[in-house]
């Protein structure tokens, strides 16, 4: 089965050594084993983008000697692939819209209770500024990741970060959304990233 990794930096501002690190792993790991690796330029993080930072790193990477195949994606030029993924998510209601922030969703959740008092059947929502957030609703229970360093690893996401924004009130799809997306139409099968 052939593979295929990526790199996929995000310019809001100059690669650190530790993303230059990640990156020469997935170039390395995929030339030595023939796998695809296409360049993603992931740039929808609006207010934090800086001017000119994606082609520097595509400078920078190129000067440590990387090279990937075909050209570079950039999520920017075209939402539309974000803008069906999340129609989808909708029409099958695993999203929901939202005007709370994540603090007032863990302010709101820790708050006391009435004993004995229903708990409610809808995630918090509808509140607050104009425009809202769609949240990704995460089921409960825990989910298996077959990690090639760390071995299998049990995560509880609803538990560790609850519903997190897969469309942005900026009118923009959220990296946890973009990222799923991008690595589906470019048929990435293989990720490394840094422990954190």
């Amino acid at each position: 089965m052939s593979g295929c990794s990526r790199l996929a930096p995000s310019p809001t501002g100059a690669l650190h050594l530790g993303n230059a690190r990640t990156f020469l792993v997935n170039w390395a790991l995929a030339r030595q084993r023939g796998w695809t690796l296409p360049m993603r330029i992931e740039d929808l993080d609006g207010p934090r983008i800086k001017a000119g930072a994606a082609s520097q790193a595509l400078d920078v990477l190129q000067w440590l000697g990387m090279n990937w195949d075909g050209q570079p994606l950039v999520q920017s030029e075209d939402l539309g692939p974000y803008r069906r993924a999340l129609a989808t998510l909708q029409k099958a209601d695993h999203v929901y819209r939202c005007h709370l922030t994540r603090s007032q969703i863990e302010e709101a959740a820790s708050a006391p209770h009435e004993e004995g008092a229903a708990e409610a059947s809808e995630p918090i929502g509808d509140e607050g500024s104009d425009e809202p957030n769609w949240r990704f609703r995460v089921p409960p229970g825990s989910i298996t990741i077959d990690d090639a360093v760390a071995g299998s690893v049990d995560v509880d996401l609803a538990g560790n970060g609850g519903d997190f924004v897969a469309w942005t009130r900026r009118d923009a799809p959220a990296y946890q959304l973009a990222v799923v997306v991008d690595d589906a139409r470019q048929g990435v099968t293989d990720v490394v990233r840094g422990d954190d």
